[in-house]
């Protein structure tokens, strides 16, 4: 659609026709739109994993410390056990009863790692694996806003339409008499619903998704 941040500014400014408008005050509305895709797709062009290995700390603590910028929006796909079972996502609330009845003994210890939950920026995972044992992380990845020596990114690649009607819709408000907003915006809307109906039949098939971090024995490189 457009080549680079020089471009898409002209391309927003020649849509909403406001020629006068400065570069500073149009990218305003290209990074809007930039973070309200971040928000609301769940596009696998934007999925990334992290590799991480169990640390003593963790192991005392019984919690794994996130980088927030990993966590982007708390919006982590999964944590699943190499050749064992899947650890299965489950509200705070309910791990905390299921760890408190393994310690009653009213319910049985699975014999590894079985369910996570997060809370902020801490993971935490029951029963907790041993110290050296490396998780993998999928997540969302924070896509970033394009600059004067940044081109392209996820969304300018793959979603184009998407970013192009978030930042027409966010203009738009600005613009006095100028009534295309509701289009825009439901334009935005559109793609977003089409986006995001791609992705999870991608992963779901016809069956439910499981939300998932890997766990693996030894230390290894993750990708």
């Amino acid at each position: 659609m457009y080549a680079n941040q020089a471009e898409w500014l002209a391309g927003i400014r020649e849509w909403l026709d406001v020629a006068t408008y400065s570069d500073a005050r149009v990218n305003i509305w290209l990074e809007m739109a930039n973070a309200r895709l971040n928000k609301d797709l769940n596009s696998r062009h934007m999925e990334g994993t992290t590799g991480y290995a169990i640390t003593a700390d963790d192991v005392t603590l019984g919690s794994v410390q996130l980088d927030t910028a990993l966590l982007n929006f708390n919006r982590m796909i999964n944590v699943n056990v190499h050749n064992a079972q899947s650890l299965l996502v489950v509200a705070i609330n309910e791990f905390r009863d299921l760890v408190a009845a393994g310690i009653a003994g009213t319910a049985p210890i699975p014999p590894a790692p079985a369910f996570y939950s997060t809370v902020g920026n801490r993971l935490y995972i029951y029963p907790f694996p041993a110290e050296h044992t490396s998780l993998a992380l999928t997540h969302y990845v924070m896509v970033r806003n394009l600059t004067s020596t940044i081109d392209n990114n996820g969304f300018t690649e793959n979603h184009p339409s998407a970013l192009l009607w978030a930042a027409l819709a966010y203009g738009s408000k600005f613009i006095v008499e100028d009534d295309r907003g509701a289009m825009y915006e439901q334009n935005y809307l559109n793609e977003v619903e089409v986006i995001n109906k791609a992705a999870k039949a991608e992963k779901m098939g016809s069956t439910p998704l499981i939300r998932k971090v890997n766990v693996y024995a030894q230390v290894g490189v993750m990708t």
